[in-house]
């Protein structure tokens, strides 16, 4: 079979720097040759002696090291002039070609028997073959589900915990028919895992998946570049290692799995276990290092100890007797001596805190590196900006750093709440938009609702890059607005007073208690201290008291639903209370579903939901009982749990797991940063509402303890 060859080297190494950062991830050094040069090891082995590597990140520097080949492969370079997406770069690559195509990624280390997965290819007579294998925590990759002979039924494109349903994974390996490659378009960026194979999917084409027996590692992040060296000088890979460096101190020691460069200064009395010291660093006396990084011409001054996932970028120094604890210094940053550092130090600055939208600000640089993260990652070319009474100095920090980084458009909003600037989003003010306060602020996508953990990781991520998003815009243009009195005038249209009422509203002085004042005011309500209906406005939200109304939130909520259903005619279950929700669609995160939930976010329109059901007709909402629980589970088995609940549950399109039982339904979710899984159940009656969650607690929970003790997971268990 007539074969194409092509290495995909394009990438620039993000989460591994500042090791990568002077250079792309492929010419990362692992144990003295590039991690680009072990795949063409690999392909020399299986008889391949020709390939085109796709470049765009630094390409002059993989030329420079290559050539015209290495390890006995000729190469040829394909350098795309902007991204293509991994689909595209290879499309490019392969113009005229009409043989099958292996891709493999040339930033990784595999020892993939590449001769058995093309006779697999061959045999089910696949369109596309992609090579698989199993991983304890799949949240960097893309999660595939099979069926027994092989055939791919699912993509998980890198989820979540939320969305996980399995730990068989993409590798990057690929083997293609030229069916497929016809697929992918010319003109625009393309993607594999997002884009064709979805699409081959969806046309029903022969489609399967090749789980591979053999050794596999990412190397996307320090801590897998250090496990993937160890392997590699332990003979695990099925390589044999270009350098296996210095191996003996004198009077300190050497772990079998660190890799010292013969070009390096090390004190005889350091200790080193599980690390890499590269060309041109210098170890002092006393140092002791585990799990760390030492990049060419980095400094640990003597006494210092670093800990498990450090790393000191190029010409970095760490000053004599100080703390690196879980710390990466960027090229050229220099600490004085008796310091003790934490996570990301680029120019000495620290990274905002940033989950569900939701930002935690303190510093000016911090605001100045959200801004540009926002703006890159949202690929925006308009901003909507809104701010808190007392947030005018992080609003103009936000206004010049939003401006700086290219944008277009610029629609500052003045001060209101973020229900306003919700408002605004959903009617074409701008493309994103946030609403700053004094020491946090709300990131919102074009929909008007807050970015979810996926969206709010991708963007802190980007901060992590400590880089100056690239500038596009010539020039900002700036406008000045106010949503204030279109959004009481919508308030007003959709709230008009039917009969005399009467509520009370207390609360602090803030813009929500402004903003609901005179919003009740216009739908004609009158402020009596002795109503029956009370509102408090505390913080950014709104309490209404009212015996009239039920007590639960869930109630409250399909009590809210079914006042909307009458504005609207169709509402989504954005709660996902499943059965419960009777009438309402399933939630399935579309445009109109994400508009939805935006509005009943908002705090003030929802408060008036309330008070419009209180003395109108309205249908009895269900009693909702809840019941959850947490159990602890360790990150690497999280994956495996929800694969094997797959037998008794279904995903969610909103992520989890949800199981059906009695009447009832529990939602099995994992917490995306502590070692826990959650269940939430809900039924129309206590009783159901706990026996459904105890029964999917002792399910998992005796899952757990029979991989504990049997050192393997059963799928059965759960069944």
């Amino acid at each position: 079979m007539a074969l194409h060859t092509v290495i995909m080297a394009g990438g620039e190494g993000v989460r591994l720097r500042p090791l990568t950062q002077q250079c792309p991830k492929p010419l990362a050094p692992l144990c003295g040759d590039a991690l680009m040069g072990y795949t063409l090891r690999l392909l020399r082995r299986h008889g391949i002696d020709q390939a085109t590597a796709t470049l765009w990140y630094r390409p002059q520097d993989v030329i420079c090291r290559f050539g015209e080949g290495r390890h006995g492969v000729k190469l040829n370079y394909a350098i795309e002039d902007m991204p293509l997406g991994t689909a595209g770069s290879v499309k490019r690559a392969s113009e005229g070609v009409k043989d099958t195509t292996l891709v493999l990624s040339g930033d990784g280390l595999t020892g993939c028997d590449l001769t058995s997965a093309l006779r697999y290819h061959r045999e089910k007579g696949a369109v596309a073959t992609i090579v698989l294998t199993r991983v304890e925590i799949p949240l960097q990759y893309g999660v595939v589900v099979t069926q027994k002979d092989g055939r791919i039924l699912r993509f998980v494109e890198k989820p979540d915990w939320s969305r996980v349903v399995g730990n068989l994974v993409n590798t990057g390996i690929y083997i293609l028919e030229p069916e497929a490659l016809q697929l992918i378009p010319s003109d625009r960026p393309y993607d594999f895992g997002r884009e064709l194979f979805p699409r081959m999917l969806k046309e029903k084409l022969p489609l399967f998946g090749y789980e591979m027996q053999d050794y596999w590692c990412d190397v996307g992040e320090p801590a897998a570049f250090l496990r993937s060296q160890g392997e590699l000088l332990m003979g695990a890979c099925g390589f044999t290692p270009a350098d296996t460096g210095r191996r003996i101190l004198r009077d300190g020691y050497i772990s079998f799995d660190s890799y010292v460069s013969p070009h390096a200064f090390v004190a005889e009395d350091a200790v080193i276990e599980n690390s890499c010291i590269l060309p041109g660093a210098r170890v002092e006396s006393g140092v002791r290092m585990k799990g760390s990084i030492l990049c060419a011409g980095a400094y640990a001054g003597r006494g210092s100890v670093l800990q498990e996932g450090s790393v000191l970028g190029a010409g970095a120094q760490l000053g004599a007797f100080s703390r690196c604890e879980s710390a990466r210094l960027y090229a050229g940053v220099r600490l004085e001596p008796m310091q003790t550092v934490r996570g990301v130090i680029a120019d000495n600055t620290q990274q905002p805190m940033l989950r569900g939208g939701e930002a935690q600000l303190c510093r000016p640089e911090e605001i100045i590196r959200l801004a540009g993260a926002f703006v890159q990652q949202q690929k925006c070319k308009s901003v909507a900006l809104m701010h808190d009474t007392d947030a005018e100095a992080s609003y103009a920090l936000w206004l010049g750093a939003a401006a700086s980084f290219g944008l277009q458009k610029i629609k500052m909003l003045g001060c209101g709440t973020p229900g306003m600037l919700a408002y605004a989003l959903r009617n074409g003010t701008a493309e994103a938009g946030v609403w700053i306060g004094k020491e946090k602020a709300y990131l919102y996508g074009e929909a008007g609702t807050r970015l979810d953990d996926q969206q709010s990781t991708a963007v802190l991520f980007c901060a992590r890059r400590c880089e100056t998003p690239a500038v596009s815009a010539e020039k900002t243009e700036f406008a000045r607005e106010s949503v204030r009195e279109q959004y009481l005038g919508w308030l007003e249209k959709e709230f008009p007073l039917r009969l005399p009422a009467n509520a009370w509203l207390k609360g602090e002085a803030s813009q929500l208690y402004d903003l609901t004042r005179e919003a009740l005011l216009r739908c004609g309500y009158h402020f009596k201290q002795n109503a029956d209906t009370r509102l408090t406005v505390a913080g950014e939200r709104i309490y209404v008291t009212d015996q009239r109304l039920p007590g639960g939130e869930d109630q409250r909520f399909l009590l809210c639903c079914g006042r909307l259903k009458k504005m609207l005619g169709e509402v989504y279950d954005t709660r996902h209370l499943g059965s419960m929700a009777r009438d309402l669609k399933p939630c399935n995160e579309g445009e109109v579903c994400l508009k939805q939930r935006s509005v009943l976010e908002d705090p003030l329109f929802r408060a008036l939901l309330l008070l419009d059901s209180i003395g109108s007709e309205r249908e009895e909402t269900p009693e909702i009982y809840r019941k959850e629980k947490v159990i602890p589970c360790a990150a690497e088995q999280k994956s495996r749990v929800l694969e094997a609940l797959a037998d008794a549950a279904e995903p969610c399109v909103y992520g989890g797991m949800q199981l059906m039982r009695n009447g009832g339904q529990a939602h099995i979710t994992v917490d995306p940063v502590l070692p826990l899984l959650r269940i939430s159940a809900c039924a129309c009656h206590a009783e159901n509402a706990k026996e459904l969650c105890d029964f999917c607690d002792d399910r998992i929970r005796s899952f757990l303890e029979e991989k504990e003790k049997n050192g393997r997971l059963s799928p059965s268990s759960l069944s």
